[in-house]
């Protein structure tokens, strides 16, 4: 049926890995959150994906595509950032941060809303405010580098 997506095997998604979603999601919304989403923000989204979660090229794009898909039509973070607790410990919702702060980077430059929107993230991962900074500076890091 051409209509159907391609065929990623459920336990990756929804019952075993729900949070890969919700972290592709969490990223796509940042790269919008200048109102606009580049070339550089999605290459380091598709990269930051395939490392944390080593998904094959077609598991990628499916991803992308839905997580695209899904920051479209959602009018709440809060399911997205719910898997990511309920999925994620404070080292790997840290890590994330850094992903987010990566894409908030990768244009060349930090947006108020870019930075606005990753501090509440952060806030409702619980992530106190030293993570926040910590994330921020190494992201930082790696650019300038």
């Amino acid at each position: 049926c051409s209509s159907r997506m391609l065929s990623i095997p459920l336990t990756r998604l929804d019952p075993t890995m729900p949070a890969n979603r919700a972290s592709a999601v969490l990223m796509i919304e940042i790269g919008r959150a200048d109102f606009h989403i580049d070339a550089a923000e999605l290459a380091v989204v598709a990269d930051a994906l395939q490392q944390r979660f080593d998904l094959s090229s077609a598991e990628l794009a499916e991803l992308l595509e839905l997580a695209r898909q899904e920051s479209q039509d959602s009018h709440s973070l809060h399911p997205f950032l719910r898997r990511i607790n309920q999925n994620f410990g404070p080292e790997q919702k840290a890590e994330i941060l850094e992903d987010l702060w990566r894409v908030a980077f990768a244009d060349g430059r930090l947006d108020k809303y870019e930075e606005y929107h990753i501090r509440r993230i952060a806030d409702l991962l619980h992530l106190p405010h030293s993570a926040f900074i910590r994330a921020k500076h190494r992201a930082e890091a790696e650019r300038g580098s």
